[in-house]
């Protein structure tokens, strides 16, 4: 995880230069969801990367999968989205560096698992798919483009892209042992 530690610093500064929630994890799994029952990304993602050590479970990890299915299906995060992930009433892209920290996230599982020291690890209890579907989606996202388009070298995309191929790798060996 210690590697992932610039990137995660990064897509914080990102959020912030932005604009966006500053990360704090919230006490409830309900940050980032307004009374209407409304998502706003950006607030899961600053949550998420407020602890990005920590496996996620509960509704965040049912939130997490729903992103994945979002950019593997629909090929876009938007901004924010209604009760239960449903499309938005004016969908609106969410902003790079949204994409970005969600694309640390989502390599942060995938590494969380593929880490060979997790207390966890010997009984192979993590190795659910979950962190594949994770760093899947992270890579498209990643491939979709994080960046504005016009400062293609705002966020160190080519880092965060070894870190999830090196995050397969491990998980890769570790399904090859006995």
């Amino acid at each position: 995880m210690s590697a992932l530690g610039p990137l995660v610093d990064a897509a914080v500064a990102a959020l912030a230069r932005d604009g966006e929630p500053e990360p704090a994890r919230s006490q409830t799994p309900d940050s980032g969801r307004d009374p209407s029952g409304g998502i706003a990304v950006a607030e899961r993602v600053s949550s998420w990367l407020a602890s990005p050590s920590d496996r996620l479970s509960g509704v965040d990890r049912t939130d997490v999968d729903a992103r994945c299915r979002q950019i593997d299906v629909l090929r876009r995060v938007d901004r924010s989205y209604g009760p239960s992930w449903t499309r938005s009433e004016t969908p609106e892209p969410a902003s790079s560096s949204v994409r970005f920290g969600l694309a640390v996230v989502l390599v942060a599982q995938g590494a969380f698992v593929a880490d060979p020291t997790a207390p966890d690890r010997a009984a192979g209890a993590r190795l659910d798919g979950f962190a594949l579907k994770c760093l899947n989606s992270a890579l498209k996202l990643l491939e979709l483009g994080v960046d504005d388009g016009e400062h293609p070298d705002r966020f160190p995309v080519d880092e965060l892209r070894v870190a999830a191929l090196a995050a397969l790798d491990q998980i890769g060996d570790a399904g090859a042992q006995p």
